[in-house]
């Protein structure tokens, strides 16, 4: 039975407050909880911790609702920024990671509270567990929150819609509508950008034994079978993979060399883990249209229906399978790496791009990532930015290559084939509303330069995604 943090229990029977505690399946965040116990997000309070010249403070507000720092900033006359996630475990000792109480007297913290939270007749927040929440009534949390700040510090996320101004705007952000956006980012030095910039996400131990294992020319599926092996996760992964329908294999697939040597094929199996191996460390918020969740199910998609295009394409044009797999799998590799140095920003681009499902994302970056005095650091976009990465941990150039352009319309580059594969597999995907570009024609560019005929590809992009529930199960959208 999930029980609340032993301070938060104290807190509450301290203040005399009855409360309901809510028990639901495990999630990982606070907008998965609010659908696992089926409680509006109008209805549920976040904590946000922050620091400002040494000094701890909690922003508490309804989980609709984004920080407004400028309005932050001239409350506590000078602008915070979030606490790292070392802080969060030291402040919070008796919570799981990633669990914040919005009670910041129960933890010594001192605490601004929006104003919209006392709006509803029940609140529901979090109470030190990934698996139950608390719910008060509305004088519960005022007397809850007694010694707390309040004032408008939030604004509805329906807030972040554009207006025509912005959205029409080709080139750089209009001035009203970076200003309207610096006032929901955090300020941070330029020095401290530029010290994040250096510290780039080192490849994982077994994707550099993959690239070593990839480089030996005489390396077989036995040797490939015990580097994968060591990481259990991953072997279940490639299993499950070779054991999907779309490889239509009808004998049993008992070991990983069968599944390399029987099913999938050296190049395809190496590519594949090598992808999965290179993505796993990074822990990006799960939920949005860009957060894990919606990545890996661009990616795996993408990556699947790759394949599938592969086989329309004329003979002796198609690129190497294993090699288009993977740089379908990575093409959007830029979202993790900002979502890793740069949290608050990939925050509120996150929920913008929510907000304005009808504005290209890249249009939309130029507005959260093109601001302040670090904007040369942040403003290449997320393609520019994953294929930087994915060039300083030595990947292949159809990979590097592939991450960086897979946004420029009519490239006729080097490696320009996986290009215009991914192009036209994300547009293919998009008509589902799968991804982040937004259905229309079909790249023509892309369709001459691969050889493929536009009705073909359509049909069969129909067929694979009514049966998209197999890829799903393949690698798993927990692979992330």
């Amino acid at each position: 039975m999930p029980s609340l943090a032993p301070r938060v229990e104290r807190f509450l029977t301290g203040q005399a407050v009855a409360y309901d505690l809510i028990s639901h399946g495990r999630t990982v965040s606070l907008e998965q909880a609010a659908q696992a116990a089926e409680i509006p997000v109008g209805a549920m309070v976040r904590a946000v911790v922050l620091h400002l010249d040494r000094r701890m403070w909690m922003a508490v507000l309804p989980l609709n609702h984004i920080i407004d720092f400028s309005a932050l900033a001239r409350l506590l006359k000078g602008r915070p920024t979030p606490a790292s996630a070392d802080e969060l475990a030291a402040l919070f000792p008796d919570c799981e990671p990633g669990c914040v109480p919005p009670l910041g007297a129960a933890y010594g913290v001192d605490v601004v509270c929006d104003e919209a939270i006392l709006e509803p007749e029940w609140v529901t927040f979090e109470g030190g567990s990934h698996e139950a929440l608390v719910r008060v009534g509305r004088d519960a949390l005022r007397r809850l929150t007694s010694e707390a700040r309040y004032a408008r510090i939030a604004r509805p996320v329906e807030s972040l819609v554009q207006s025509p101004e912005c959205v029409e705007s080709e080139g750089e952000p209009a001035s009203r509508c970076a200003e309207a956006v610096r006032d929901l980012s955090p300020g941070t030095e330029l020095t401290k950008r530029i010290e994040a910039i250096y510290e780039l996400p080192v490849m994982p131990a077994h994707a550099r034994s993959l690239l070593e294992l990839r480089n030996q020319p005489d390396a077989g599926a036995a040797e490939l079978a015990r580097v994968v092996e060591l990481d259990p996760s991953l072997a279940a992964q490639v299993m499950r993979y070779a054991r999907s329908p779309l490889f239509g294999y009808q004998g049993k697939v008992d070991s990983l060399q069968d599944a390399i040597s029987r099913v999938l094929g050296f190049d395809l199996v190496m590519n594949l883990a090598l992808g999965l191996a290179a993505l796993k460390p990074f822990r990006n918020p799960p939920d949005g249209p860009l957060g894990l969740r919606a990545f890996w199910r661009q990616a795996t998609y993408g990556a699947s229906l790759c394949q599938q295009l592969l086989r329309l394409m004329p003979a002796g044009r198609r690129p190497k399978p294993g090699l288009s797999y993977l740089a379908a799998l990575l093409h959007n590799f830029g979202y993790l790496v900002i979502g890793h140095l740069f949290q608050p920003e990939f925050f509120l681009l996150n929920k913008m791009v929510a907000a304005n499902p009808n504005v290209p994302v890249i249009r939309l970056e130029k507005q959260v990532l093109c601001m302040g005095q670090a904007r040369e650091l942040l403003c290449w976009g997320h393609a520019q930015v994953g294929g930087w990465l994915l060039h300083s941990w030595q990947l292949p150039d159809e990979v590097v290559v592939t991450a960086r352009e897979h946004h420029s319309a009519g490239y006729a580059g080097p490696h320009r084939e996986y290009v215009q594969l991914v192009q036209l597999s994300n547009y293919l995907l998009g008509r589902q509303g799968v991804g982040d570009v937004l259905a229309g024609e079909l790249p023509h560019e892309a369709l001459r330069g691969l050889g493929l005929d536009e009705w073909q590809v359509t049909a069969m992009a129909e067929t694979f995604l009514a049966g998209c529930e197999g890829v799903d199960g393949m690698v798993g959208l927990e692979a992330g």
